[in-house]
């Protein structure tokens, strides 16, 4: 009866243990498909094409007969998806990849001066190329 005891303890050890080794390896697992999977930075991003059409003549100083024209500037509005569970590197990495910052550790940085780097949601933001690490920490905090 003793010995009946002792392997339905040691088979029960084994089983909890395999439980948690399950757990864990899939937890990590999880991790690191998300860090690693390079067909979610390639789907994730759209880039809209957005034209806006600034007149740098004051209104008050428009003559009649006037050459000048009005100066157009075209900015890139770039939709970014953050999805669950991302990790800030991640992000980080994926909006360098679409050339809206120029460091990671740069924005990694300010978002840490700035104690925000557990402030970003999941979800679909619009920014525009050329907008400072302050304005897309900005957006993407919001």
């Amino acid at each position: 009866m003793e010995k009946l005891k002792d392997i339905l303890y040691e088979i029960s050890d084994l089983i909890l243990g395999f439980v948690v080794l399950l757990v864990i390896i899939s937890t990590i697992g999880w991790q690191l498909y998300g860090w690693f999977d390079s067909s979610e930075a390639k789907s994730a991003f759209k880039i809209d094409n957005e034209i806006k059409v600034e007149d740098k003549i004051p209104n008050n100083s428009i003559k009649k007969n006037t050459t000048e024209n009005p100066k157009i500037t075209i900015q890139e509005i770039v939709s970014f998806e953050i999805k669950s569970g991302q990790t800030g590197i991640k992000i980080a990495e994926n909006l360098k990849n679409l050339e809206l910052i120029d460091s990671v550790d740069d924005f990694l940085n300010t978002l840490k001066k700035s104690n925000l780097e557990n402030s970003m949601k999941a979800g679909t933001y619009k920014i525009t190329k050329g907008s400072s690490l302050e304005e897309i920490i900005h957006i993407l905090t919001k």
